[in-house]
């Protein structure tokens, strides 16, 4: 009776520890996708002296989807 509690528990614990590696994972992927869009809005913003606050961060955003628009980052992240 204990041992099969046991084994459950086992089975358990190991299915929550590939869930939190899948979990991961796709963390892991999303980083790689949006981190270059975010550092090249950032940049963006900051070579352009009329955009300030959030709308200036807004048009920034909308500068780089339209230049990267074809891409394969974006193609990528639109399929998955």
């Amino acid at each position: 009776m204990i041992k099969a509690k046991v084994d459950h528990l086992q089975y358990v614990s190991n299915a929550i520890d590939e869930q939190n590696k899948v979990k991961k994972k796709i963390q892991n992927q999303l980083i790689k996708i949006l981190l270059p869009i975010v550092v090249s809005i950032i940049l963006t913003y900051r070579q352009d002296e009329d955009l300030q606050g959030l709308k200036g961060y807004l048009t920034a955003g909308k500068r780089e989807f339209v230049r990267r628009g074809n891409s394969e980052v974006f193609k990528r992240i639109f399929t998955k």
